[in-house]
C-alpha cells in the first residue's frame, strides 16, 4: 500500500514537470509513441504499477491530442497485454 501511495506522489510529481510537455512534442511527431513505451513496459513490468507510473504522464498528453480517455486506456490494456508476452521477460507465458 505504501508503494502505490508513492508511486502515486511520484506520478503526480513527474506530471506536474516539464516531462509531459516533451511527451506531448514527441506525441505529436510520433502519434503510436505511447503504444511503443506500454508494449516495451508490459515487457519489463506488471500492468498495474505501470499505468500508475505512466498513467498520468501521458493520459494528458492524449487528451491533449484529442483522444477520447476510455479509448485510450482500452489501447492502453491491449498494448500491456502484448507486452506481457513479448521477449524479454514474457511474463505471461510463466504460469
Amino acid at each position: 500500500m505504501q508503494c502505490i501511495v508513492y508511486l502515486e506522489g511520484q506520478s503526480l510529481h513527474l506530471s506536474n514537470s516539464k516531462i509531459e510537455n516533451i511527451l506531448y512534442i514527441l506525441a505529436k511527431l510520433n502519434p503510436s509513441l505511447s503504444i511503443v513505451i506500454f508494449v516495451i513496459l508490459g515487457s519489463v513490468l506488471e500492468g498495474i504499477p505501470a499505468m500508475v507510473l505512466f498513467g498520468p504522464l501521458l493520459f494528458p498528453v492524449a487528451r491533449g491530442m484529442g483522444d477520447h480517455e476510455v479509448h485510450y486506456a482500452i489501447v492502453i490494456i491491449m498494448t500491456m497485454g502484448i507486452g506481457l508476452f513479448a521477449p524479454p521477460l514474457g511474463v505471461g507465458y510463466y504460469l
